[in-house]
């Protein structure tokens, strides 16, 4: 079976496990070193696959995050096996959107610093910034984005819109952070990378602070690499 012919079954396989409980831990008992093989495979000119009637051209950085995710992902003890099918699904299809444009594309240097309450589930995208060789910073609440902010430059932040902050639910975390950023007079350029970006487009906060909304991988990794290639220039 070609490399190609693999991620195929990957793909259709991870998306059929939630379906079939019962096999779903002899499935991916057997099959995660396979997996693991085949993404291994999917390196230098084999980067093209395809994903039902789909020819797809996938980003050598993205292949590469990939590999790191899923590695990391099966190697996690007493891991659910149905919950790892559907996560796995999840990292693959953020890959399948990624262009193949500037490959040798890197940061070295960049720093970006992530808020988020959960950031596993983001595995593939951080992933992803290590391989541009961004030094990438976390944080699971505002108030550690701030001391963060206050203790280091950074060419970058990223936060979500909704965090848990001390026990409480704050569904406009993200813009409590922004607030708090225009108060102390930062002016660190700022994504938000949300579930459901509509309900945040055209809000003028936002706008006024010249941050940008996103809910896809794709548009996300754009809009790093824009404002990272900035960064010289403003310097």
């Amino acid at each position: 079976m070609t490399v190609q012919q693999w991620v195929d079954s990957i793909l259709r396989l991870v998306g059929h496990l939630v379906s079939w409980p019962v096999v779903t831990l002899v499935i991916v008992i057997i099959f995660r070193r396979r997996i693991i093989s085949a993404l291994s495979a999917l390196t230098g000119r084999a980067r093209s696959a395809s994903v039902g009637p789909l020819s797809v051209e996938f980003d050598e950085v993205a292949v590469e995050a990939l590999q790191d995710t899923v590695r990391q992902a099966v190697q996690e003890p007493g891991a659910d096996p149905t919950r790892l099918a559907d996560f796995l699904g999840e990292q693959i299809s953020k890959m399948t959107g990624q262009s193949s444009k500037r490959d040798d594309e890197s940061f070295p240097g960049s720093r970006i610093l992530w808020a988020d309450d959960n950031l596993r589930h983001h595995l593939f995208e951080v992933n992803y910034l290590h391989r541009l060789g961004v030094d990438l910073e976390k944080a699971s609440t505002t108030t550690q984005a701030l001391q963060a902010l206050d203790s280091g430059r950074f060419d970058l932040v990223i936060s979500d819109m909704h965090r848990v902050e001390d026990g409480t639910e704050e569904p406009r975390a993200g813009l409590k952070l922004l607030r708090e950023m225009r108060s102390g007079r930062r002016r660190t350029p700022l994504i938000f990378y949300t579930s459901n970006a509509v309900p945040f487009q055209g809000d003028e906060e936002i706008s006024a602070y010249g941050a940008t909304v996103t809910d896809t991988t794709s548009d996300l990794f754009a809009e790093i690499r824009r404002t990272l290639r900035r960064q010289p220039e403003d310097a």
